[in-house]
């Protein structure tokens, strides 16, 4: 945490996996939640009296604050969390805090059960604490505490690594479980309210998360999806959508596909758009930079000779539900459709038209997210909409057959007007065993072996002062963390640079 290391996980072995590091920042409003609870847990007790009244005293205190924490463990936990789109702050950021507040309310329900458990046992004996447990306030209590344990055991990173679609099912039905119970432990008293409000938010997410489902999945003819086999374990998803959707670059959805996984609903980029029969894609009529709106959105939308609007993803081949997909596509030997559901879109949109230059750094499938922002600065550039006057991607890949996953893309990014005056494109293949260099109408597409010299390729990009500088990563493992590291460096210089990162999961 005080050195580079961030997006790499931390691993003991195969399966064991404990995670990512927090940043420095995330850190710290950690450190504040647990340091304001602890107060509050602490601040006033009756020190001076009976262990009885001080055990009571405490007992009373951890579970108001644990049902004090749920209203905003709730709301954090949403991908419709407010807060995402007024603060400006990632949902991966928020789903981290979610979890960390989730485990320090489980401690304090356990602290709650355990206080209540001692005072019972050492003063009135096992025989009352036996019979008390047959109470509907005190075995609802246990059965929530039980309940949190099994949501904090269950929610450890190698138990979500190994079956992270079991792990979701089941943690929203001990969430459900502990919700029901609580508030028949509460019933008639002033924490019951908490119970209410955090269980009405978590509610009218979902129901809100459903009704877009269905207004987005629904229409005149159902959403459809075409899945084809990509080199190295990827797949080229395109989805038929029956009503216009409007995205940003950067941003992306939920997909579910009922026939491969009905129950789980997988976050993808969404790495271009057009309509049926072609790659392309239109500037929605509000998106100018008019009237202070955004000038980056993209509208999926009907021309005259097409019926269906089309949004294309890539996918690389992991576990659960992705695994299932590249079987039933190897099985199918061709392209093969099947019904859909999405949902979106959602992220946040960062807007780099100001920045004199962008440098974008991607991993692998990461390309898919910085594919939007490149088509949107081009198309500034040519009609002198936007500051950047250069735009250079590095795009590490194992093997030049990624090259496929978005060859027609890139294809049309070539043909852009003004893309041989701003754009450079540079294809770090890692385990090439030779260079080549692939010319493209206008300019030159750089193709290496081996991996990016980050420092060196920003430091030359800097020297240029073209302005302020955006960085943009979206990668996992060692390449986020040294663009991080290069990024702070070039602050630490006087460099004007702004660092984005997008990650790669939560």
């Amino acid at each position: 945490m005080f050195r580079n290391r961030r997006a790499r996980e931390i691993a003991l072995g195969r399966w064991i996996v404990l995670g990512f590091l927090p940043t420095r920042i995330e850190v710290t409003i950690i450190l504040i939640f647990i340091a304001a609870n602890g107060f509050y847990l602490t601040w006033k007790l009756p020190w001076t009296q009976s262990n009885a009244e001080v055990l009571k005293a405490s007992a009373n205190r951890a579970g108001t604050l644990c049902v004090t924490n749920l209203l905003p463990i709730m709301v954090l936990s949403s991908i419709r969390n407010p807060l995402i789109s007024l603060l400006n702050i990632s949902y991966a950021t928020f789903n981290m805090i979610h979890r960390w507040l989730g485990r320090l309310a489980i401690l304090q329900a356990l602290a709650h059960a355990t206080c209540w458990l001692i005072v019972k046992v050492e003063f009135e004996g096992w025989a009352a604490m036996r019979s008390a447990t047959h109470t509907p306030f005190i075995y609802s209590g246990l059965t929530a505490a039980l309940g949190s344990t099994v949501i904090l055991l269950q929610s450890l990173k190698t138990a979500r690594h190994l079956a992270y679609e079991l792990f979701l099912h089941l943690h929203i039905a001990m969430a459900v479980l502990v919700l029901a119970c609580l508030y028949r432990h509460l019933e008639d008293l002033p924490q019951e309210a908490l119970v209410v409000g955090a269980a009405g938010a978590w509610g009218g997410f979902r129901g809100l998360r459903l009704l877009t489902l269905l207004y987005r999945s629904l229409g005149r003819k159902a959403t459809t999806a075409d899945v084809e086999v990509l080199p190295h374990y990827a797949l080229r998803i395109s989805i038929k959508c029956p009503r216009p959707w409007s995205f940003r670059p950067g941003q992306f959805l939920y997909l579910t596909l009922p026939s491969v996984g009905l129950w789980t609903a997988h976050p993808l980029s969404v790495a271009w758009s057009g309509v049926s029969g072609t790659l392309d894609s239109t500037l929605s009529p509000g998106s100018q930079c008019i009237g202070g709106q955004y000038f980056g959105q993209e509208t999926v939308y009907l021309s005259e000779n097409s019926t269906e609007k089309v949004m294309f993803l890539i996918i690389k081949t992991r576990s659960g539900l992705t695994k299932k997909l590249w079987r039933r596509a190897i099985k199918a030997a061709t392209p093969f459709q099947t019904i859909a559901l999405i949902e979106g879109p959602y992220g946040i949109s960062r807007d780099l038209s100001s920045y004199g230059l962008v440098i974008l750094f991607a991993g692998g499938v990461g390309i898919t997210h910085h594919l939007g922002h490149i088509r949107t600065l081009i198309r500034g550039y040519a009609l002198e909409m936007v500051a950047t006057k250069r735009i250079k991607l590095a795009w590490v890949i194992p093997s030049t057959g990624c090259l496929d996953w978005i060859r027609p893309w890139l294809r049309e990014i070539l043909l852009m007007k003004g893309r041989s005056e701003v754009l450079q494109i540079l294809v770090y293949v890692t385990r090439a065993r030779w260079t080549e260099c692939v010319q493209s109408s206008g300019g030159t597409i750089r193709m290496s072996k081996g991996r990016p010299d980050v420092e060196s390729l920003m430091s030359q990009e800097a020297a240029e002062q073209l302005g302020c500088i955006g960085v943009g990563v979206c990668s996992s493992g060692g390449l986020a963390d040294e663009v991080r590291r290069v990024s702070r460096l070039m602050l630490d210089k006087g460099v004007n640079l702004d660092f984005v990162e997008e990650k790669f999961g939560w």
